[in-house]
């Protein structure tokens, strides 16, 4: 398995909760003569091909971020609720208001953390011990400066060095 490939299935796995996203096939209707993108492939076959989910796995997968989203919605846009009224307090000259409005965010982003840890727990808690220790070693490494889920490092694509020199060191 590559790192890239379980560099996505990290992306779904912890991103998806955490951002109440879902993939819907649209329609589009379009008067030009080039055809339609192909529809977006199921939310979870890239997870399933690097971890080797299960129908059952994926399947209760799909159900537990079915039910997450609507909360996780929820409290991105109370997040977001809080991050615009500290702004508009802001503006003005009320340290009260703006001391409230800061706690108002922090606690917006503590509640979005909680449940994203607790999405996360109950999405790990369907894998085997085999597929957790994949996650949780990519994990570790993106976390040391590793490859991220994008398959770039912390420097671009080579890691911190960049590409090597043609000719040598520079004097």
């Amino acid at each position: 398995m590559t790192m890239r490939k379980t560099g996505m299935a990290l992306l779904l796995l912890m991103l998806i909760p955490a951002l109440g996203v879902t993939v819907q096939a649209g329609q589009t209707t379009s008067t030009s003569t080039t055809p339609p993108p192909p529809p977006p492939a199921p939310p979870l076959t890239g997870l399933q091909k690097a971890l080797g989910l299960t129908a059952s796995q994926v399947s209760e997968l799909q159900s537990l971020l079915q039910s997450q989203q609507a909360g996780m919605q929820t409290l991105v846009n109370n997040l977001r609720t809080a991050q615009q009224a500290l702004q508009t307090v802001l503006k003005g000259t009320d340290t009260n208001a703006v001391g409230s409005a800061t706690l108002a965010v922090q606690s917006a982003q503590t509640a979005l953390e909680n449940a994203h840890k607790a999405n996360q727990q109950a999405l790990m808690a369907v894998l085997t011990t085999s597929q957790q220790q994949i996650i949780n070693d990519f994990l570790l490494i993106a976390q040391n400066g590793g490859p991220g889920p994008f398959g770039a490092g912390p420097g671009g694509e080579r890691g911190r060095g960049g590409p090597p020199q043609r000719g040598g060191p520079r004097p």
